[in-house]
């Protein structure tokens, strides 16, 4: 997986870096390294590592510490809505546990996204759909809504516009918004 490792101070991930490379996860960093600057997109905007596929977002600070600004990646991490996990750096890690630790930090983390998405939609329709299945991807959002009862494909697809304009004001950084609209039971 490709992993956004964001420190809480520079240097503490060392131990955790180590951990997931081992692991044989793929580390991206959002600090510019010319100057160690909290965003590298500060000077380049097209260099940001969220605009690309990232599966989960790893916030190194020690249990107890607040929070500091050089964690500002968690933040942009959020609204990208990509899951975010916090690892403790002077915890001595092996590579097998970093990787089950990454393994259910993606995977609750989305199911917690694609739960965020379906109540926007089903909030968006209202009463209009029966069931809201989503699936979120990296750069790419589906969305499978069931109606109570039958519809004319004009009337679905006022559904699926009102749908993908719920996904959009939800998430303005996802690329593609598939929708589908169906009579539920078929």
């Amino acid at each position: 997986m490709k992993l956004l490792v964001v420190e809480a101070e520079a240097g503490n991930a060392r131990t955790v870096n180590a951990a997931l490379t081992a692991a044989g996860h793929e580390l991206v960093s959002c600090v510019d390294d010319e100057d160690a600057t909290s965003c590298r997109s500060v000077r380049r905007p097209a260099s940001c590592p969220l605009d690309g596929t990232v599966d989960l977002v790893v916030v190194t600070r020690a249990v107890g510490s607040p929070d500091t600004l050089a964690e500002m990646g968690a933040v942009c991490a959020e609204r990208h809505h990509v899951p975010v996990v916090r690892m403790d750096p002077n915890t001595t890690v092996e590579a097998e546990d970093v990787d089950r630790v990454v393994a259910r930090a993606v995977a609750s983390g989305q199911d917690r996204i694609e739960a965020a998405y379906a109540a926007v939609v089903r909030a968006a329709l209202a009463d209009q759909a029966k069931t809201v299945e989503v699936l979120k991807f990296s750069a790419r959002v589906w969305v499978d809504v069931k109606t109570p009862d039958s519809r004319t494909p004009s009337e679905r697809a006022t559904l699926a516009d009102r749908a993908r304009a719920a996904v959009r004001a939800h998430d303005p950084f996802v690329d593609v918004i598939d929708i589908s609209v169906s009579t539920h039971g078929t």
